[in-house]
């Protein structure tokens, strides 16, 4: 894949978009309907600040919570757990393509969760000669997170959610005194 950088016209504002070539695929032309498709680049900083904040905020669950190569890693599993629930919140809450969300759900979540180190595991447990453990690791990892991913993003997930957004909103609403106070 080749990008190419564009900005607008002089004079105009200092914004720069990416164009990627997209592929093409025989067999499902809709998916791909463009030849090219627009990334700013408000959206690559975006991405790029969560991911690193997500992404430390991970190895600092590791070095709080380490485990053995031949154990069940308690710190990834926690770690995608909360992940995948946060992301069913942040689903549900924020609009997909805004800059919120590709700072919360692709960066920062996207770079906190890990399939990569959960694969790791699996096979350091297999490694290991626990293949009964890494079966339920792998089975309580992916359940879990489906389902707290799910939960979050469905009006019963997201009571908890909309109760703390209609404080916040009754806190703004009161009348603030002389001296700034509510």
């Amino acid at each position: 894949m080749k990008a190419q950088v564009r900005g607008l016209p002089s004079g105009g504002a200092a914004r720069t978009t990416c164009y990627t070539r997209n592929v093409r695929h025989p067999s499902f032309p809709e998916l791909f309907p463009h030849d090219r498709r627009a990334v700013s680049v408000g959206a690559l900083v975006a991405v790029a600040a969560g991911g690193m904040v997500g992404a430390t905020a991970r190895w600092g669950m590791g070095e709080l919570w380490p485990s053995a190569a031949d154990q069940w890693s308690w710190d990834i599993l926690f770690v995608n757990l909360v992940g995948s629930l946060l992301i069913g919140v942040a689903a549900r809450h924020l609009v997909v393509g805004t800059l919120s969300a590709d700072f919360v759900i692709t960066g920062l979540l996207g770079g906190f969760t890990t399939f990569s180190t959960f694969a790791v595991g699996l096979n350091d447990l297999l490694d290991a000669g626990r293949p009964m453990v890494a079966a339920c690791y792998a089975a309580v990892t992916l359940v879990g997170g489906v389902t707290a991913a799910g939960m979050a993003s469905s009006r019963i997930g997201s009571r908890a959610v909309g109760s703390w957004e209609a404080r916040r909103a009754r806190r703004a609403a009161r009348p603030v005194g002389e001296d700034g106070r509510p």
